[in-house]
């Protein structure tokens, strides 16, 4: 799958940058200096555009590309959504360099998909395969496009107790949900910074009838 997305052709050369700086620091000193107005300052802004274009490409761009191929997981008999990260941590925290105590039953009550005992899901992970930054949008706007449905930090600890012998080891990964579902800690923040070493858990519903 791919985004329609506006990429850059190539990076400024140093040359350009250093005269698109040049004639910026012109700019903001004769502003603060008040010998420019409004007026003469978007000219100038609009010349500085019109001799440097930018050449755009509207190419799709494919951001994310299959990881691993992880099968089905099937929710235990004995699944209690109420109670699942209590127990998932109560059985795996030593198995953990480190364990993150904000991921809690409190903290996370309410998936977008609650998962009930004998469903089961098909799992696949994936990976960011262009350089650069990628945001929260851009990924749930993929999942979109594979049909996932967002569990939350309950699917992950499925995951982990289900298919932990097939996850690659030396990457982080990443149960996704509604931003307003999910647990903001007391500096305000979401989530962690994204980079190769995060991988994509893509959750989606399993229909026997079309595996058959």
């Amino acid at each position: 799958m791919t985004e329609q997305n506006a990429v850059l052709d190539g990076k400024m050369d140093n040359e350009r940058l250093g005269g698109l700086q040049r004639r910026y620091n012109e700019i903001t000193r004769r502003v603060n200096e008040k010998t420019l107005d409004y007026d003469e300052v978007m000219g100038r802004l609009q010349l500085i555009v019109e001799d440097n274009p930018v050449v755009v490409s509207t190419e799709p761009t494919e951001k994310f590309g299959l990881f691993k191929e992880l099968g089905i997981i099937v929710v235990p008999d004995d699944y209690d959504p109420n109670t699942q990260l209590a127990s998932f941590k109560r059985k795996n925290h030593k198995k953990f360099y480190h364990y993150n105590d904000d991921i809690s039953d409190q903290n996370f009550p309410n998936p977008s998909r609650k998962l009930e005992p004998g469903k089961k899901y098909r799992v696949r992970a994936y990976k960011q395969i262009v350089p650069g930054a990628t945001t929260s949008e851009e990924r749930m706007a993929f999942l979109a496009t594979q049909g996932a449905v967002y569990t939350g930090a309950q699917g992950v600890s499925l995951v982990f107790d289900q298919k932990r012998d097939q996850l690659p080891k030396g990457y982080w990964y990443s149960s996704f949900d509604e931003k307003e579902r999910l647990f903001k800690d007391a500096g305000g923040h979401f989530g962690y910074t994204w980079d190769e070493y995060r991988i994509i858990l893509c959750f989606s519903d399993f229909e026997e009838s079309l595996e058959a």
